[in-house]
């Protein structure tokens, strides 16, 4: 799309106006550019991240300290973004650790449960929050093998009462 001879004001009103008749086709071409160069573009924006680090960490500092942020956070639409973030994750960490109980050998994921092997998981729980937790552990596998497990909700619940660790 060419404009030649308008003003700047034509010519942003002409660039709507393309851009509303072609949205699919420029939408399309954008997708397709960026799944042929997913690697060019990560490590450009890891470059960029490592380059600004400083000054990123801050601004989300002071976003953060925004009432539209406070706002945002308290809706459904962060907790409903942040509870299907956490059960995107979950699997890939009841993968990690196995993906059955390992006292019994259950393996359908909707009654699986991670455990700490030697308690004090609702600790760290209120310490990191659930997504961080399994975000910590998904990073560092060998400390997850280590210190969690998978359990179906029976045996979870017959180990809890054994270790009376529930009441």
């Amino acid at each position: 799309m060419i404009v030649i001879g308008k003003s700047i004001e034509e010519k942003r009103i002409a660039a709507k106006e393309f851009y509303a008749k072609n949205r699919e086709k420029i939408k399309a071409r954008h997708n397709e550019y960026r799944l042929k160069n997913r690697e060019k573009l990560n490590a450009k924006k890891k470059e960029h991240y490592l380059k600004n680090r400083e000054k990123m960490i801050e601004q989300g500092r002071q976003r953060r300290k925004t009432p539209e942020y406070k706002e945002y956070v308290k809706s459904s639409k962060f907790k409903e973004s942040n509870r299907r973030y956490t059960a995107s994750i979950r699997p890939k960490l009841v993968a990690e650790l196995g993906g059955k109980c390992v006292k019994c050998g259950f393996n359908d994921i909707r009654a699986l449960q991670i455990d700490h092997i030697n308690g004090g998981g609702s600790k760290e729980v209120r310490k990191r929050g659930t997504t961080e937790m399994y975000r910590f552990y998904l990073k560092n596998k060998e400390e997850a093998i280590k210190k969690l497990q998978i359990l179906c909700a029976n045996c979870n619940w017959i180990k809890k009462v054994i270790m009376h660790e529930v009441g």
